[in-house]
């Protein structure tokens, strides 16, 4: 399987705040990302998965708030977790709201990376990469 460049990686940001989706999705170019894609919360982000399965374009990885409404983040987490087609799919957690039975729980589902808000760019690279499995440019 040949690796695909950064630029071509699909990535869904998930945020129901416009203004921290847009940062991260900001972020993300700045690391070399070109093919993000957006939702405002789980149900939506969960429809787009979908959509993208069907058409044969999954998603390379999924960076999602927590705490949205219609459906959390966790929630998000658990129905992807469960679809065989999409279970495999690198699955992030970005929140302000980090506490530890939030932590137990997204561990349980098998999230693949987390981080709370604040955090340092490098902090959030590190863990894009590592989710991606992308080497970090020097």
């Amino acid at each position: 399987m040949a690796t695909l460049d950064k630029k071509d990686l699909k990535i869904l940001v998930v945020d129901d705040n416009e203004d921290l989706r847009n940062l991260l999705t900001i972020q993300l170019k700045k690391m070399g990302f070109e093919n993000l894609h957006t939702a405002i919360d789980g149900q939506e982000a969960y429809n787009n998965c979908i959509s993208k399965l069907n058409s044969k374009e999954p998603f390379d990885a999924i960076i999602s708030d927590m705490r949205m409404p219609k459906m959390t983040g966790l929630e998000f987490l658990k129905k992807i977790r469960e679809n065989i087609h999409v279970s495999d799919t690198p699955f992030m957690i970005v929140t302000g709201h980090g506490d530890k039975e939030h932590v137990k729980e997204a561990i349980t589902l098998k999230v693949d990376q987390f981080i709370t808000r604040p955090y340092q760019e490098d902090m959030l690279e590190d863990k894009v990469m590592n989710l991606l499995g992308v080497k970090k440019s020097s």
